[in-house]
């Protein structure tokens, strides 16, 4: 939020909190999904894929 001018940071907010909601409900369902049509083991393999393509993202957006 420190990149975001003061005038539009309800803005952010409000997009970074709808964003994360989405993400949330979804991750439940795939999760679920996987866990019971692939079993246990793809499941955290896709949480782990998942987990280290995002934090190498934020990584990458953070260098710019």
């Amino acid at each position: 939020l420190s990149s975001v001018p003061s005038r539009e940071k309800g803005i952010a907010l409000g997009a970074m909190n709808t964003f994360m909601c989405i993400g949330v409900a979804t991750a439940g369902l795939i999760g679920g999904f996987l866990w019971i049509f692939l079993g246990t083991f793809i499941s955290f393999m896709f949480a782990f894929i998942s987990c280290i393509g995002s934090s190498l993202l934020i990584l990458l957006i953070k260098a710019k």
